[in-house]
């Protein structure tokens, strides 16, 4: 539970985040930093929801969120370097961001690679362990039947 509550925490940090940076823009201020901003947003935000997807699934994404939130803290800085119309810290700032948003993702995606390969492997023992002992009990009667016919025709 603690979990879905730091996530949620952090989903509604990127969300007041989002909104802080829509209602602070100026017009003054060029819409390649704005653009570069909004795209740094969607990815965090999107990658965001992916993590809670994993999260729903059974994927451990404890180290993942913490990565997020250094993400955000970079949309922040950005944000603030916007601000002060430091173009090019706005610019390293944000593909900063979306290089990590980038690599949770890559990560959330090779975890729930990992987690459906296990499953499968999972299932294919329980199906041959299964298969193991039927083909032994099968053999066991047959035995069984074979010694029961030698004991019938030596007495």
């Amino acid at each position: 539970m603690k979990k879905h509550n730091r996530i949620l925490k952090y989903l509604f940090y990127i969300m007041m985040l989002s909104l802080f940076a829509s209602i602070c823009f100026s017009t003054a201020q060029t819409n390649s930093n704005r653009l570069s901003l909004d795209a740094a947003n969607n990815a965090v935000n999107h990658t965001l929801n992916d993590l809670l997807d994993a999260e729903s699934a059974g994927v451990e994404v404890t180290d993942l969120v913490g990565q997020l939130n250094i993400a955000v803290g970079f949309l922040a800085d950005a944000e603030n370097a916007e601000r002060r119309g430091d173009t090019k810290a706005v610019d390293t700032k944000t593909d900063a961001a979306v290089s990590i948003a980038r690599h949770v993702s890559a990560v959330l995606q090779q975890r729930a690679l990992v987690k459906v390969d296990f499953i499968l492997v999972l299932l294919f023992a329980i199906i041959g362990i299964v298969l193991s002992i039927l083909v032994l009990c099968v053999v066991w009667r047959f035995i069984k039947h074979s010694y029961n016919q030698n004991a019938l025709i030596e007495s």
